[in-house]
């Protein structure tokens, strides 16, 4: 599903990314690793992409979300009720759902959200459950400067209309 950022939310989104970056330098000095420091983005961009990503789900599951709530977030992005979801971003069209070591998967469920070729417009491609997740997730080389990776390709990742449904039916069931 396909969902448009506002000028507001993008103006949000830059201004999150430009802490969150500012944080993560502290908590690189404090011994904390940003995993993704060979990724070949730049930290702002990184930063960038994660928060739209964010803002995006949120805004299509009708869930608060707050861009200025800084440091590690342990893995919890988001909550639907009770229910904690990841958020995982991309910028490469065919890009899985991974997770370093399945111990980083730390939500209820983890959703993939595709940057479309338009910087406004932020595509979720679906959600897996964890539990899902450690059942299904295949052990992959996705770089030659990376360690291997657990990854579930978009095919096996469910819409976020069918995501929203079960969630909505759990909360008030």
């Amino acid at each position: 599903m396909k969902i448009r950022l506002t000028k507001q939310e993008l103006s949000t989104a830059r201004q999150s990314a430009r802490m969150r970056k500012e944080i993560s330098f502290v908590l690189t000095k404090q011994g904390y690793r940003d995993r993704a420091v060979n990724s070949g983005s730049e930290k702002f961009d990184r930063e960038l992409l994660g928060v739209k990503a964010e803002i995006a789900v949120a805004k299509c599951l009708g869930v608060l979300f707050n861009p200025h709530a800084f440091g590690p977030d342990g893995g919890q992005d988001l909550w639907f009720g009770d229910f904690s979801i990841d958020v995982k971003s991309s910028k490469i069209a065919n890009a899985q759902l991974v997770f370093e070591d399945k111990t980083q998967f730390r939500a209820d469920i983890g959703v993939l959200v595709i940057q479309t070729d338009q910087a406004d417009i932020m595509n979720i491609v679906g959600g897996i459950k964890q539990v899902d997740f450690f059942k299904d997730a295949e052990r992959m080389q996705l770089r030659n400067d990376r360690s291997p990776a657990w990854c579930v390709p978009q095919s096996q990742l469910t819409s976020v209309m069918k995501m929203w449904a079960g969630l909505t039916q759990s909360k008030y069931a």
